[in-house]
């Protein structure tokens, strides 16, 4: 028996810089794992079929965790053992975290070494392309540029450990709709402004400043979504006004973090937070790749 974490990310910048013709999106994003996560447990399956739950929430049919290990098992020249996979979900489930993603990364990360098929990160980020935009960048974790429609990962060594927190909201903001209000304005693209972010929080993260990293925050769905959902626009407001350095929108939302200076800041916040009625998880970037 297998039991590991599956980590949740924020995006510290997300720009969507253009739009197929198969109708995907071309985004430019830098991902950071967090150490919020949901908890995996893998082991060989007695019957004659992959065994998968979930223990705290429900499982669509369709799910990414039976797609990746489908997809996985395919790829084997030999007759497959069948696997049991339990899953305890703590990562909010369309909040703009990856948890979906993640839990089918490491479905690959995990099977790869129950099967000793010795795949290699490229050859699983490759699979991972074709379950979802955000899975790539899932096999590996720490802090990434992304390029693409999400397959493109390029690790970025960052030098600095930033608290983070987390805030879930009751809104729930539906990803397609995001980016066809997102296309219904025809605001995809590039500008300077939006290249000078990326540049502060790359260049931020690279040399510990944590300050240029908060400058630099930016997420263009926040252009669409916070018109229609002003419970994110307040949340945004209310981590700045309890002590976090700057705040964003993680994803297409609606999980909304404040960048805040220290651990004891962080603390401050969120009892700060907490006061006013919102759930709230204290966490950090995790800078460590899956080796």
């Amino acid at each position: 028996m297998i039991a590991v974490p599956s980590p949740a990310k924020v995006n510290l910048y997300l720009n969507v810089v253009s739009r197929y013709k198969n109708g995907y999106h071309g985004l430019r994003s830098i991902f950071a794992q967090t150490d919020l996560s949901d908890t995996m447990t893998f082991s060989v399956a007695d019957g004659s079929h992959n065994d998968i739950t979930v223990g705290n929430a429900e499982l669509p049919q369709d799910n990414l965790i039976s797609k990746a290990v489908n997809l996985f098992q395919s790829t084997l020249r030999r007759i497959p053992f069948h696997v049991s996979i339990h899953t305890e979900k703590h990562i909010p489930m369309g909040g703009g975290l990856g948890g979906g993603s993640s839990n089918a990364a490491t479905v690959l990360n995990v099977l790869n070494t129950m099967y000793k098929t010795n795949y290699s990160h490229t050859i699983l980020q490759r699979m991972g392309a074709k379950l979802g935009a955000d899975v790539p960048f899932f096999v590996r974790g720490g802090v990434q540029r992304v390029f693409g429609i999400g397959q493109i990962v390029c690790p970025l060594s960052a030098k600095c450990d930033i608290p983070i927190l987390l805030v879930f909201p009751k809104t729930r903001v539906n990803t397609a709709a995001a980016y066809a209000a997102m296309d219904n304005c025809h605001i995809c693209g590039n500008t300077y402004s939006e290249d000078k972010c990326y540049r502060l929080v790359r260049d931020g993260l690279l040399t510990g400043d944590i300050e240029q990293v908060a400058a630099g925050l930016y997420n263009k769905f926040e252009t669409v979504i916070f018109p229609d959902n002003p419970e994110l626009q307040r949340i945004k407001s209310d981590l700045v006004r309890c002590g976090a350095i700057a705040a964003l929108m993680s994803g297409s939302g609606s999980t909304m973090f404040g960048l805040c200076e220290n651990a004891s800041v962080l603390h401050d916040c969120a009892d700060k937070m907490r006061k006013l009625g919102y759930e709230v998880f204290e966490t950090q970037i995790k800078q460590n790749l899956n080796q």
